[in-house]
């Protein structure tokens, strides 16, 4: 035990060290290489690990469910976030979302979580005391900290309770969980928090603009509730099956629920989103029959060239390019076209038609209300 807790304390300092090298001196003279320097280091902590110590085999009878409710809390978590987005707007990221450009992003990072959560696991997994886990704890949140705010602007009050709310207090929070998670059931859970959380950005094009305060809470919450589905299934060991049956059905039904919620109040367009389907191959390529558009409901006055109008004529909603906008007799027009027709629309669209711009569009999901509608035609 004496000979474990020193080897700890030496790469307890050798971590220190690398906090204080990565801040003053990666950040300031090789900020574009710390992603790899920062694999690098933790591949090589994981490497002498397994060479000194080997690896600890990561089996658990709580490791499948503390698997799914993880994967689940997180699911509901999208999900519940998506449906604030309907009423608080959404935003594009600034990744690029083509399939290179996914792959590009997102390997690195993927290879960064691996070998620091497989260092956490080497380092945490063997029994070390409660100072040592602890500490180790401490250096994690430090590094995590040190690797998300590159500079901190100390003038400025505001900034400062950014980075306290956005990035300390929920890395504090999720460290403690990984912490929890690696040393009483597996390195899996953790692993799996970490890709999702930190990858979903670069693989959804647009996410709901929830504002500081809501992500700021939602990010300290998340990992609580885990832990207390966690703490609460180990409890019991001697029906764990029985409980994560029921933690699983439980939750499942609830992301059932909130899936068809969503549904719902897209399709009866109560704020100001609403879903329709897609009936015609007009706008080929930007989507196809049997997709749906989510469009936004916006005033005439906001509406620019370019953009894909939804918009009333004859009881039929239309969405269509806006190529022109004219003023004739000093009302306005909308000349709109369908990208995959040759001419433009031969309606008149004013004010008074606008419904509201098309923001998303969700493949496939409008071929059952197609089908519907044309078998409820031909048997009228």
């Amino acid at each position: 035990m004496k000979k474990n807790n020193k080897l700890l304390s030496i790469y307890e300092v050798v971590i220190f060290l690398f906090i204080l090298f990565y801040r003053f001196i990666v950040i300031n003279k090789f900020i574009s290489y710390a992603n790899y320097i920062n694999i690098a280091f933790w591949l090589l902590i994981s490497i002498s690990l397994i060479i000194i110590r080997g690896f600890p085999k990561d089996k658990h009878y709580f490791k499948k469910t503390s698997l799914k409710i993880v994967f689940i809390v997180l699911l509901i978590y999208f999900i519940v976030t998506g449906i604030l987005g309907l009423f608080t707007g959404f935003f594009r990221t600034v990744y690029s979302h083509t399939f290179i450009s996914i792959i590009k992003n997102v390997t690195p990072i993927v290879i960064y979580i691996i070998v620091i959560e497989v260092a956490r696991y080497l380092l945490i997994r063997r029994g070390p005391n409660k100072l040592h886990t602890a500490i180790l704890c401490i250096l994690f949140i430090m590094h995590n900290i040190n690797t998300a705010v590159t500079s901190i602007d100390f003038s400025s009050q505001e900034s400062m309770f950014l980075i306290l709310s956005l990035i300390i207090m929920p890395i504090i929070s999720r460290e403690l969980l990984f912490v929890y998670m690696t040393k009483n059931i597996s390195l899996a859970p953790s692993l799996l928090y970490h890709i999702l959380m930190d990858t979903y950005t670069m693989v959804i094009p647009v996410l709901p603009d929830l504002g500081n305060y809501i992500s700021s809470v939602c990010l300290v919450f998340i990992p609580y509730v885990i832990y207390i589905q966690i703490k609460r299934g180990l409890k019991l060991k001697e029906d764990y099956a029985g409980y994560a049956k029921k933690t699983i059905l439980k939750v499942s039904s609830a992301v059932l629920l909130i899936f068809f919620i969503i549904l719902i109040i897209l399709v009866s367009g109560v704020f100001k989103y609403k879903m329709v389907a897609i009936a015609s191959d007009s706008m080929n390529p930007v989507y196809y029959r049997g997709d749906a558009v989510v469009y936004q409901k916006i005033k005439p006055d906001d509406v620019q060239e370019g953009e894909i109008l939804a918009f009333q004529v004859n009881n039929q909603l239309v969405t269509h390019r806006v190529v022109k906008i004219i003023y004739k007799d000093n009302k306005r027009q909308f000349i709109t076209k369908g990208d995959n027709n040759e001419e433009i629309d031969r309606f008149e669209v004013g004010d008074k038609n606008v419904v509201g711009v098309v923001k998303y569009v969700v493949k496939y999901i409008a071929f059952p209300t197609i089908w519907f509608s044309e078998s409820t035609e031909e048997v009228n």
